[in-house]
């Protein structure tokens, strides 16, 4: 630490660089293409600021006060949004805040930017906190640096000393894995092939908070706080690394450390040809020193310091294969692996046509069940395969397998045990019949997630082929805190014949749960804060009503998500004391979630019941029903990752076309306010209630009966991986133990080997007006392993 002024921060900011093309820019509709990088994590919009030089990209966001990242990622104003080395072109980062928000950077008059000839730069100040301090944040770059420099300026106004902290944060979020050694800190990524680094001179890097993602800069005391004098300044710096690789970034921390290394570069292959994506592990004893994946032509290259390390490769559908690694120059080195077994083949439908379809491996005998990939991934997720058009081409390790296909609840699933010999192609051709008959009725999930969310990291590609792979045909947009599109990637796998999509969002107030609801369709504006949405309100009711007005109160779906019943209905500080509760919020909803849907058969626990816990949230929403409130439910996946989330909760919307590329909105939106809706977990429920001169109702239709006379035809549809065994008919809201039909006591009800397992009508005379629920369900039963261990039990 250095006592300065601000005018020395700038007379001698780039007296450590070559002068060079490095630039700065704030971005716009005309720039965006040439100046964006690629990766999953992109958070930046128009009005932020971009650093570059010819090895690096940096996105600053604007320091504005409604500055938001995402849902977990706020008050960004000032940070590190984007950042990745042009040769990898990967941006994985969530944030990195400079002074860990100490400090408010949310003053865009402050911005200054700097073209010194040198290299450029971008400055602002910080509001005044309490006690007087403020901070001046510095960027700097110029071409040739392989970091980012980070400056911060304190400066105490007042006429007190101050006591003040060395921090900043960083949000590298799962499977990032965080380390640290004295001067450095890094977050390694090595799937999604990414690391960033901080590194500082002069002080000490410890990790703090919540999963160490607060950094501290201790000096050599141990202690990261200092004293600053009234009207001083002090001033420190780091440097911001992004990298391809933790090896790539060790390599870095070595030459900023002016340690001694060789550069190594290898290169992994078998007798057909290179391998690419294998993970390279160094060991030296039992530490290890980081790891790497090769590219597409199987290279690697980093840097090591001379001595004795060991080196581990894992390559799919290969053994892992250790060798020793003396370092004592640079070198190249080539690796011979063993050959891979492959699984080739494809999956149709009963037409021969190839369909999207999901695989689960599980290992047999000796055979592990195999990990592919982080269940972030899109399409490799734990031991799950989703195949883009029907096409299985993938390397297995050597071994017997049992294979699960499938492609959602209205297709048969398809059981294969294989066995993987080394270099050998094992077939999978496989034909997937469509068995159910859903005509006039199409599959929708209302609910979905991925990592622009900012609860999660999942690839958004691997949400749309999830959806497709469960066949889903109809599904919005509904990220955390940002309106959204699926059409762009629907369109770049030419699919969008396969799944209806409209642009929507998930409002999340902070009011939990009830403050959560869903809006679709929404005016999406890409490139903008929250995609031109709405911001939360901490009144649940403030906000689902400026929610419903929002776009000149256009015709939409506002959907409740995962409510509180009791805490919107009576008791909404869940104190057990009746208030009132958020009973207004009722007003303004289409839809609401009610999952799981076998809560139907729950009561609650404590009568009267209170609004401590959501559960039975069917039993809440019947009793709604009969106080009037006609808000029909809906059960969604609420999916956040790629292993099996999607797809095991359905909704059958009524539709005038079966082709999901057909599907207008309007027509979703219309039938899902009447409440035509079926909601499943898999089975394929229809019902019609019949009355006089040939009138009829789906469900959510009114039926007008003078007689109180009225027949109840039920059919409930299932392939050949699950099955059900009771069916019940609900008269507003209670069960009728008359109307209670099971295996066990109507056999004949029930044919086991037919794909129809269920197909009655009944006379039901009504003494009053009545809503009919009809449900099923298999009583023991199980999914199976088509849905995994987490829903197929």
């Amino acid at each position: 630490m250095r006592i300065v002024t601000l005018c020395s921060i700038i007379a001698t900011l780039f007296l450590y660089h070559p002068a060079t093309g490095a630039e700065v820019h704030q971005l716009t509709p005309a720039n965006w293409d040439e100046l964006i990088p690629a990766g999953k994590e992109v958070d930046a919009i128009y009005g932020d600021y971009v650093l570059r030089n010819d090895i690096l990209t940096a996105v600053i966001a604007n320091p504005t006060p409604t500055r938001n990242a995402n849902l977990t990622i706020r008050e960004v104003g000032g940070c590190v949004l984007d950042l990745t080395r042009h040769d990898s072109n990967n941006d994985q980062l969530g944030c990195f805040y400079p002074t860990a928000q100490q400090y408010s950077f949310t003053n865009p008059e402050s911005i200054n930017l700097v073209d010194g000839g040198e290299g450029v730069a971008i400055h602002m100040t910080s509001l005044k906190n309490e006690d007087g301090s403020l901070a001046r944040l510095v960027y700097s770059l110029a071409d040739g640096d392989q970091t980012l420099r980070v400056i911060t300026q304190y400066a105490n106004t007042s006429d007190e000393t101050i006591m003040l902290r060395l921090q900043d944060s960083i949000r590298a979020d799962s499977p990032f894995v965080l380390g640290g050694n004295k001067n450095s800190f890094w977050a390694n990524d090595q799937w999604f092939r990414q690391a960033y680094g901080v590194w500082t001179q002069e002080r000490e890097i410890k990790r703090t908070g919540s999963g160490g993602r607060i950094l501290e800069y201790p000096a050599n005391d141990g202690n990261s706080g200092f004293e600053l004098e009234p009207k001083q300044h002090e001033v420190f710096l780091r440097e911001l690394i992004p990298a391809g690789s933790l090896l790539e970034l060790k390599s870095i921390f070595n030459s900023l450390n002016k340690f001694s290394q060789f550069k190594v570069s290898l290169k992994t292959f078998d007798q057909d040809g290179v391998i690419g994506n294998a993970l390279l592990t160094i060991k030296q004893g039992e530490e290890t020193i980081g790891d790497i994946r090769t590219n597409t032509q199987g290279l690697c290259q980093f840097s090591l310091e001379p001595g004795k390390y060991t080196a581990i490769v894992n390559a799919a559908g290969r053994p892992p294969q250790e060798l020793a690694l003396d370092v004592r120059e640079a070198f190249n080195l080539g690796i011979e692996l063993n050959q891979a077994g492959y699984l080739q083949g494809k999956v149709t439908d009963g037409q021969g046509r190839p369909i999207y379809a999901k695989l689960s491996f599980q290992g047999l005998k000796d055979t592990a069940t195999p990990n592919f990939a982080p269940k972030q991934n899109a399409v490799f997720a734990e031991n799950l395969f989703y195949a883009t058009r029907g096409k299985v081409d993938h390397p297995l390790l050597p071994g017997s397998y049992r294979v699960f296909i499938s492609h959602g609840p209205e297709f048969n699933a398809a059981v294969q045990d294989v066995v993987i010999q080394e270099g050998e192609t094992t077939e999978l051709n496989v034909s997937l019949k469509q068995v159910i008959d859903s005509d006039g009725w199409i599959s929708a999930d209302f609910h979905t997630h991925s990592s622009p969310s900012g609860d999660n990291t999942t690839d958004q590609f691997g949400r749309i082929l999830t959806l497709l792979a469960e066949n889903i045909e109809y599904s919005p947009a509904t990220e955390h805190q940002r309106i959204d599109s699926f059409s762009p990637i629907l369109k770049q796998l030419k699919a969008e014949h396969l799944m209806g999509t409209v642009s929507g969002m998930e409002l999340t107030g902070r009011e939990l749960p009830v403050n959560h609801q869903n809006a679709f369709p929404l005016i999406y504006k890409p490139r903008t804060q929250d995609g031109g949405g709405p911001t939360i309100e901490d009144n649940p009711v403030t906000q689902i009503k400026k929610l419903k007005r929002w776009d000149n109160d256009a015709n939409k779906i506002v959907q409740e998500d995962h409510p509180t019943l009791m805490q919107i209905w009576r008791d909404k500080d869940r104190d057990n004391q009746a208030d009132g509760g958020f009973r207004e919020m009722l007003n303004y909803m289409d839809t609401m979630e009610v999952h799981p849907p076998q809560s139907i058969f729950q009561v609650p626990e404590e009568l009267p019941p209170t609004a401590k816990s959501r559960e039975p949230v069917m039993f809440y929403w019947m009793q709604l029903l009969n106080k009037g409130y006609r808000i029909p439910g809906v059960v969604n996946s609420d999916c956040h990752y790629n292993n099996h989330d999607s797809g095991y909760l359905r909704n059958y919307i009524l539709s005038p076309t079966d082709n999901p590329g057909r599907i207008k909105t309007g027509n979703i939106v219309s039938a899902c306010k009447q409440g035509n809706i079926v909601m499943t977990n898999g089975p394929f429920l229809k019902v019609k209630v019949r009355g006089e001169k040939r009138a009829f109702a789906w469900p959510g239709d009114d039926l007008v009966s003078l007689s109180g006379k009225v027949k109840v035809d039920i059919s409930v549809q299932c392939p050949n991986w699950f099955d059900i065994n009771r069916v019940q008919i609900f008269l507003n809201g209670r069960t009728a133990s008359n109307l209670n039909y099971t295996r066990r006591n109507n056999a004949k009800m029930f044919p086991a080997t037919s794909v129809t397992r269920f197909s009655e009508t009944f006379e039901l005379s009504l003494t009053e007006d009545t809503h009919i629920i009809v449900a099923t369900l298999g009583e023991g039963l199980q999914m199976g392993p088509v849905q995994g261990d987490r829903w197929g039990v």
